[in-house]
């Protein structure tokens, strides 16, 4: 699994190079986090190739991780969360 964030300076980079390659490396799932955006690319590696959604809220939920999950709010918050707390969260 990769959990990429767009960076700043060119927010494109991630789209038009990194997530090509990525996929070229058979990487089984991939998270493009845009903060700019507020959403994320979730990108799942299948017998036909890749899918691919769009989400920016809700419970986003590993496929290849067991367990691991985050609540998409968290991220567009101004502020972010404390890390421990978000932890705690996740590991119930």
């Amino acid at each position: 699994m990769v959990i990429e964030i767009v960076s700043e300076s060119d927010p494109g980079l991630d789209y038009r190079e990194k997530l090509p390659r990525y996929r070229e490396a058979g990487i089984e799932e991939i998270w493009i986090v845009d903060p700019f955006r507020s959403q994320v690319l979730v990108s799942h590696r299948g017998a036909a190739g890749y899918d691919e959604r769009r989400v920016s809220s809700g419970h986003l939920e590993s496929r290849v991780i067991p367990g691991f999950w985050i609540e998409l709010t968290w991220l567009w918050l101004d502020e972010l969360p404390a890390s421990l707390e978000c932890l705690r969260a996740i590991l119930g």
